[in-house]
């Protein structure tokens, strides 16, 4: 396979753990790109997903130059506890593995990540359901007081508008609508295998 890295991007509640749990389930030798991360551990995290860290050592990777790309959650300089970040070697060894890895992103770092992977990543972008819905599924997972979910859903209103100029400015990302999650599955899995 060319492609052996497959990314998501979303606005939150999209549905980006549900469909790599699937994806997980369904597509024989795959595995997460593990984030490296500031926040405790939620009910719903799977063991391999994250890496938990303290502040003090993502500020010490951070220095260092180990991660790809890294993004502070919310825009409250006093919380430590939103810290997100992916090490250049979890890529590295994505890249020269044999297995199908999949992670989601941020669409601020897209062009890190192609800058590092190139044509090895498939990058796709769920759209996510109205904010009604969205702030529901938020709720229900747990792990957020309203104020962050008001904050989070604030923060992300223009990750559609960025896709797109990112589409625009040449890299390759495929769009994938508000579906049924069979038939979200579907396109994702067609888009894999072309």
């Amino acid at each position: 396979m060319e492609k052996n890295i497959i990314v998501f991007t979303a606005k939150s509640a999209a549905g980006k753990t549900t469909i790599t749990n699937e994806l997980l389930k369904i597509m024989p030798n795959t595995g997460i790109i593990r984030s490296t991360i500031t926040r405790h551990p939620r009910p719903d995290d799977s063991n391999d997903e994250y890496e938990y860290v303290t502040f003090e050592e993502f500020c010490r990777l951070r220095k260092n130059g180990e991660f790809v790309s890294w993004r502070k959650m919310s825009k409250d300089p006093d919380r430590t506890d939103d810290l997100y970040s992916v090490r250049v070697s979890e890529i590295s060894k994505a890249i020269k593995s044999n297995k199908i890895f999949i992670r989601s992103l941020t669409p601020d770092t897209i062009l890190r990540w192609f800058g590092v992977a190139g044509n090895k990543i498939t990058f796709i972008h769920l759209l996510a359901p109205n904010e009604k819905e969205a702030r529901r599924r938020m709720e229900q997972r747990g792990g957020m007081s309203p104020a962050q979910i008001d904050e989070r859903i604030r923060e992300e209103k223009d990750w559609d508008e960025d896709v797109n100029m990112l589409i625009q400015g040449g890299i390759p990302i495929h769009i994938v609508p508000q579906l049924p999650l069979d038939d979200v599955l579907r396109e994702i899995l067609e888009i894999i295998w072309k």
